[in-house]
């Protein structure tokens, strides 16, 4: 029930705090999938109700409206792969990482658990409000990184922390 109860006050929230919906009706998809996940609530992990919200969002098409996990506010671990991306329009590369991981910068990002990291942005997109392709391949690095992102969209199963990468 916490969970339904977060997804109504998300729904009310966007309706009050949002200028175009204080005087007209949310999306017709913004509803539909609101109504979808808190039926769905009982079958989902933490990390894909964190995303089936980003997801309701997503059809508001809104840069600034967006979810984010602070770590001192949520049950969600904030993990990351030690890495930074970055799109090129050659590709997606390893930017900057930690100590241990140093020579995987310039690193060419071909995959991440087999998933090729253009699917996954597309994946990211979907639950994320954007209003243009650009915000998406500025705002969906940190995202691709991300361990409860991962587990929310499906690619690590629950409980997995290490992800493996296919670097060229």
């Amino acid at each position: 029930e916490g969970w339904r109860t977060d997804i109504d006050y998300l729904g009310a929230e966007t309706k009050r705090a949002t200028h175009l919906y204080r005087r007209q009706p949310l999306p017709g998809d913004f509803t539909a999938r609101q109504r979808a996940l808190k039926r769905d609530v009982g079958k989902l992990t933490d990390e894909e109700i964190f995303m089936g919200m980003g997801r309701m969002l997503s059809t508001l098409k809104q840069g600034h409206v967006s979810l984010a996990i602070f770590p001192e506010t949520t049950r969600l671990s904030v993990r990351t792969i030690p890495l930074q991306f970055y799109a090129f329009p050659e590709g997606i590369f390893v930017v900057r990482s930690d100590e241990k991981n140093a020579d995987l910068v310039g690193a060419e990002v071909l995959g991440i658990e087999n998933v090729p990291p253009a699917d996954l942005l597309k994946r990211i997109e979907e639950h994320a409000s954007v209003e243009n392709e650009m915000k998406i391949l500025w705002s969906g690095m940190r995202p691709l990184g991300s361990i409860p992102v991962l587990r929310g969209l499906g690619v690590l199963k629950p409980g997995r922390e290490d992800v493996r990468l296919a670097l060229k």
